[in-house]
């Protein structure tokens, strides 16, 4: 797994970074655990901090034991760009230590994804929250060897003082 740490300026900048991919996002207090455990597993237990909505059944694949991972394949797509800026990226970069790690999946992993669209096939509509055509599932952990590249985001100080 390649790792890169990478400063920012403004929000945008983390965007042209994961453009094409499907990756995990988290807070850089989780980041830590992470590396530790070798994997990143399910929340389901909430042992993990989130800055998103952590109510009981507020996330459907959490709720589920699955991974939560954006996916940016397609982001010229109508659908992505109706539902992408319900679960903006800068949510997991504003709060101390204003760091996120993005764990970017092999492509060789893709098969795996539950999709809304898998899931509707499944069971019909979805209970739970899910952001539809940008939100989707892994069903088991991740292990670190399956993901391609680690970067690191961390905004600047002039960046922070800005913010505040």
């Amino acid at each position: 797994m390649e790792t890169y740490e990478i400063i920012i300026n403004s929000y945008d900048e983390i965007e042209p970074f994961v453009m094409g991919k499907v990756f995990h996002i988290t807070p850089g207090y989780n980041t830590e655990k992470i590396l530790k455990c070798g994997k990143i597993i399910n929340n389901k237990d909430k042992q993990y901090k989130s800055p998103l909505n952590t109510g009981v059944g507020s996330g459907y694949f959490r709720d589920r034991g699955y991974i939560s991972l954006f996916d940016y394949r397609y982001p010229e797509s109508p659908e992505f760009k109706d539902n992408v800026s319900s679960c903006g990226l800068h949510s997991f970069i504003k709060h101390k230590p204003h760091t996120a790690s993005v764990f970017i999946l092999k492509q060789s992993e893709y098969t795996k994804l539950l999709t809304l669209e898998g899931i509707k096939e499944k069971e019909g509509w979805p209970i739970g929250q899910i952001v539809a055509h940008v939100e989707v599932g892994y069903p088991d952990s991740i292990d670190l060897s399956l993901i391609e590249k680690h970067i690191i985001f961390k905004m600047s100080d002039k960046f922070i003082e800005d913010e505040q």
